[in-house]
């Protein structure tokens, strides 16, 4: 049987389209990754955007924090701060006496080589305090870490916390300022830390 012109037309269009068969179907699989990897990537920055902010907090914080295990805290570059004579369970039990307001402690102790050694802590006269801010008296002369609490997992520093630390630093250049947003991990800043 003969071909008819449009059975040639056909086979020419035919073959024309196979070579361009085989590129759509690679594109297409790229095409679908892309696609697939844009829609995560928006997925997640809507949800990091519409989560509460303490979510996102609590995930900086863990990078940016140090847990307390044994009394001890671990610093970088060998350091550490020791807790001695009990002091880290008075602390914890007036961090868990204060949950519903930030408050305030000098922990009285000396550097020794690396190490930060804690051995009493007083609590300045409080001037006024609620859940998000403490007014205080200043640390005396032997306060080697200013700390204060903050609310559960808001584990960062103000601008008022740093010019705090500035005065701090003046009455002794090894001084830290502290901060407690758990029952077991502390933000630090001073001396190379932050």
């Amino acid at each position: 049987m003969a071909k008819t012109p449009d059975d040639i037309h056909r086979e020419i269009l035919k073959e024309a389209l196979k070579g361009k068969e085989e590129k759509p179907a690679f594109l297409q699989k790229s095409k679908k990754a892309i696609i697939i990897a844009m829609a995560l990537f928006l997925i997640l920055v809507t949800l990091i955007y519409l989560l509460p902010g303490t979510a996102i907090d609590y995930l900086r914080a863990s990078f940016s924090t140090y847990t307390i295990e044994d009394s001890m805290i671990f610093l970088p570059q060998g350091r550490s701060i020791a807790f001695e004579n009990n002091v880290y369970g008075e602390l914890l039990d007036s961090y868990h006496k204060n949950q519903k307001t930030e408050t305030k402690f000098c922990l009285m102790g000396s550097l020794q080589e690396d190490t930060y050694r804690i051995t009493s802590l007083m609590q300045p006269n409080i001037y006024s305090q609620s859940f998000s801010h403490v007014s205080s008296a200043p640390c005396p002369q032997g306060t080697i870490i200013d700390l204060h609490t903050h609310p559960y997992k808001s584990c960062f520093f103000s601008a008022q916390d740093l010019r705090t630390y500035e005065s701090v630093k003046a009455k002794n250049p090894d001084a830290l300022l502290g901060m407690m947003c758990e029952k077991d991990r502390f933000a630090l800043y001073g001396a190379g830390l932050g």
